[in-house]
């Protein structure tokens, strides 16, 4: 299986001073974006994770970037289709004039074939809230909580159930439940906060932070897979909500 990865940053200036909008703002702005002739499936992930890169209050109004990550060719021909012809865009409620718009195809991830071998010390880090639940089976049906603790089994499982979902492509989970387990966390740095999606919402446990991971016990199949999720994770992020910007992932080496 073959994943397209791409990135698209648009700029934009307003007149007015406004305050970031709520999460699910970015969700909605890039279905816009996308057009009415883009299918919004039900029940599967979107393939994209908007994050805000700058906001800016200047004197005589707010300067924004932002930056959505991509893993569909559709959806990224359309947004450019879209960007193509137009001067403006719209976030929450405020009219932003597109100064600057960077696109790039950057690399096509193909599962079958070997990626870059990881370093064997490394950081992931979590650029924005992250939020995982935990299933209760209860008499009146299954209940979600949401957690404020991360680990690799999350972590992993929640780029599978993506990929699962959004591609039908199925990972062997006795590997990366092996994974999980010799990825030995050296250290970390996890904070709790709670965030909340738009208005109507209410507030939900989450995480930010990171973990330094040794993986010297992995095999090269096992690093191999872990190095594709990682990649992958990069464009999408994890755990919940992450269309709205939430679970966005980086790696970065060991001491940089």
């Amino acid at each position: 299986m073959e994943i397209s990865l791409s990135t698209i940053i648009i700029e934009g200036i307003t007149n007015r001073r406004r305050n970031k909008p709520y999460p699910k703002s970015l969700h909605g702005l890039c279905y816009e974006l996308a057009g009415r002739n883009y299918e919004h499936k039900h029940n599967v992930p979107s393939p994209f994770q908007p994050v805000i890169k700058k906001w800016n209050k200047i004197a005589k109004g707010t300067e924004v970037a932002i930056e959505i990550r991509i893993v569909d060719n559709e959806f990224y021909n359309a947004v450019i289709k879209r960007l193509d012809k137009s001067e403006y865009f719209i976030l929450g409620s405020t009219e932003f004039e597109i100064t600057n718009i960077k696109a790039t195809k950057d690399l096509l991830l193909d599962f079958k074939n070997n990626v870059p071998p990881l370093p064997d010390v490394f950081k992931i880090r979590f650029d924005s809230q992250t939020v995982f639940s935990q299933m209760e089976v209860t008499d009146n049906g299954i209940i979600y909580h949401s957690i404020d603790d991360i680990n690799m089994k999350l972590f992993l499982h929640s780029i599978c159930k993506f990929l699962q979902n959004r591609f039908n492509y199925k990972t062997d989970f006795d590997i990366v439940n092996n994974i999980a387990k010799k990825s030995i966390i050296i250290n970390q740095s996890i904070q709790p906060v709670q965030v909340t999606a738009t208005q109507s919402y209410s507030k939900e446990k989450a995480v930010y932070g990171h973990l330094t991971l040794k993986i010297t016990d992995l095999n090269e199949e096992e690093k191999q897979l872990l190095g594709k999720l990682v990649k992958l994770a990069s464009y999408v992020g994890v755990g919940h909500k992450k269309a709205f910007g939430y679970g966005k992932v980086r790696l970065e080496r060991y001491g940089a």
